[in-house]
């Protein structure tokens, strides 16, 4: 069984491979402030042992960059309008 803490760099790791992966769309400034928010919580999280706040913190994160990295699929794939 996974730790919180375990989790907690499973959620990390998430938001900062999308982030890598996201390279530039309209995206960008949003997923690099949710990576390094999510940063300073691993941070926070690692100085004061309150793992379970930061699980917290991460899920909802994750949550917010999988709409963003979904959004942003969507419109690099968006075929072109026959009429306009």
């Amino acid at each position: 069984m996974k730790t919180t803490k375990q989790k907690c760099q499973e959620l990390y790791d998430k938001i900062y491979d999308a982030f890598c992966e996201q390279s530039g769309g309209e995206y960008n400034d949003t997923m690099w402030t949710q990576w390094q928010g999510a940063s300073d919580e691993m941070f926070e999280a690692d100085e004061d042992g309150d793992w379970d706040y930061a699980l917290k913190n991460l899920t909802e994160c994750w949550n917010y960059v999988k709409v963003c990295k979904k959004i942003d699929e969507l419109q690099a794939n968006m075929p072109n309008a026959i009429y306009c």
